[in-house]
């Protein structure tokens, strides 16, 4: 039961342009400079986000701006040290964690709270002085639904406290209801504002658009309950050993930090978690110097643990003489949990080395050198996967909205000029394309579009099409020139 019988109330904190906020929050120097923050991409590097470019373009056609690797483990740690930061402002908080991006959204459950502050328009004011005390740039939300605050706080002009109703959300565009593939079918049928969509009848909306479109807008008006997981920060694990004199031999550091990961490892198992980042560092002397050790999955082996700190430490220059090692557990996550095999088995032993591989190479040559692909939801099909580093972040599962969509399981690095040959009925009866070939059966078209605002806009019909060979290719036709091309093939 809510307290006193008070209507549900939410706030909504969203950091615009976050991963580049974040640069700049940590390292003030870089407040002055226009940032360009990349990722590795198949064929190449692309911007992820930047001052002056959009997201996707290569870096190459970079002209000005300092470029950075995006580092999104660094952002999903400094958005959890904000979320402790608001925890003095309300009792729930958490982290919005949207499929396929990055967070970048606090939730902060306010029922009752506002009597307690004097009133709402004070909470949002002394939430807002605090944050800019650390020079953070927000826009915050008060509605009766989450989805009604997060609307609010991404589109829109200010920071805003709505009263009870839809009233508010008539005028936001109709991405403000956390839609995803269905924004470009209402669009193409003339629908652009919430307000437009709230006056259809519902059966007809959920009949042709599915059940996650009246789900999206039942959240936004408060009918369908969305329960906050709120943020609750590890205790801090770490220990350091100081000596009286300096040494200078680096030898000398490697007992000093087995027997601290000893410790650190007794900690762990206590608290029944895995360590999946640790920052070690040597207090020396003029300066001091750390680095972070970061592993596949969560683990308390300390001698596994005191190995990467090995390769990490053939890395760092060093201090000339250091005075006090210290070790924290910056990030961990629970144990992974298995069922015994009932006859010998060499696979989980398989698994053991290539975690181990993984953390090597990855404590070795830098965390972003090692990366895995995920699957980002969107249309263009050459942007809807995104780079990840394997070390450092709890495993997780990666659901893509696209998954039930007939796509190739190779695709080509740019899409491959055909020849036509011969046509019937509009469509292509032989190829020429390393040889002559003959298709035999074709399914589609499906129709794929996107707007100038996505950097690189596209205009495309795409079949599905197997040869007489039996081959089976992803093909399309360029709608602004009639070209056919090759784009990816069904193994």
């Amino acid at each position: 039961m809510r307290p006193n019988n008070y209507p549900p109330r939410e706030l909504c904190l969203w950091l615009p342009n976050w991963p580049l906020q974040r640069l700049r929050w940590e390292q003030p120097e870089l407040r002055r400079q226009k940032l360009v923050l990349y990722e590795h991409a198949r064929g190449g590097r692309r911007i992820v986000v930047a001052d002056d470019y959009p997201s996707g373009l290569p870096i190459a056609e970079v002209t000005h701006g300092r470029l950075l690797a995006h580092d999104p483990l660094a952002d999903a740690a400094a958005l959890g040290r904000i979320a402790e930061l608001c925890a003095e402002f309300a009792p729930s908080v958490g982290i919005d964690t949207p499929d396929g991006f990055q967070p970048d959204t606090l939730r902060l459950g306010i029922t009752g709270l506002g009597t307690l502050y004097g009133s709402e328009e004070r909470l949002l004011a002394q939430l807002a002085a605090a944050l800019r005390r650390r020079r953070l740039h927000v826009r915050l939300a008060i509605a009766d639904s989450w989805g009604a605050a997060w609307a609010l706080a991404h589109f829109a002009d200010h920071s805003v406290i709505s009263p009870p109703g839809p009233g508010p959300l008539a005028a936001l565009p109709i991405e403000a209801l956390r839609l995803g593939a269905e924004c470009e079918v209402l669009r193409e049928l003339g629908i652009f504002r919430v307000g437009q969509l709230l006056a259809l009848p519902r059966e007809s909306l959920a009949e042709r658009f599915g059940a996650q479109l009246l789900l999206r807008i039942n959240q936004a008006l408060g009918l369908a309950p969305e329960p906050i997981h709120s943020h609750r920060p590890a205790g801090e694990i770490s220990f350091t050993i100081q000596w009286e004199y300096a040494v200078t031999q680096r030898s000398a550091l490697e007992p000093v930090f087995a027997e601290l990961l000893t410790q650190v490892e007794r900690a762990l198992i206590h608290k029944q978690q895995g360590a999946l980042e640790l920052a070690c560092e040597l207090c020396g002397e003029p300066t001091s110097i750390s680095f972070i050790v970061s592993v596949f999955r969560p683990t308390t082996s300390a001698k596994h643990l005191a190995e990467l700190v090995r390769l990490q430490l053939e890395r760092q220059p060093g201090p000339a003489a250091v005075s006090g090692v210290r070790v924290t557990a910056l990030r961990m996550a629970p144990l992974p949990v298995w069922q015994p095999l009932l006859f010998d088995d060499e696979r989980p032993a398989e698994g053991v080395h290539v975690r181990q591989l993984i953390n090597r190479l990855s404590n070795r040559l830098g965390r972003l050198a090692v990366v895995r692909a995920l699957p980002v939801a969107g249309a263009h099909p050459e942007l809807v996967y995104r780079y990840e580093p394997l070390t450092g972040a709890a495993a997780r599962k990666t659901i893509s909205r696209w998954k039930t969509l007939p796509r190739p399981t190779r695709l080509a690095r740019e899409p491959i000029l055909l020849r036509i040959t011969a046509l019937a009925a509009g469509l292509p009866r032989q190829v020429q394309w390393q040889g002559l070939h003959t298709i035999a059966h074709a399914w589609g078209p499906e129709r794929i579009q996107t707007g100038w605002w996505r950097g690189r806009d596209i205009q495309r019909d795409y079949y599905r099409v197997a040869t007489t060979a039996g081959e089976r290719w992803w093909i399309f036709r360029r709608l602004t020139d009639g070209q056919w091309f090759l784009h990816g093939w069904f193994d």
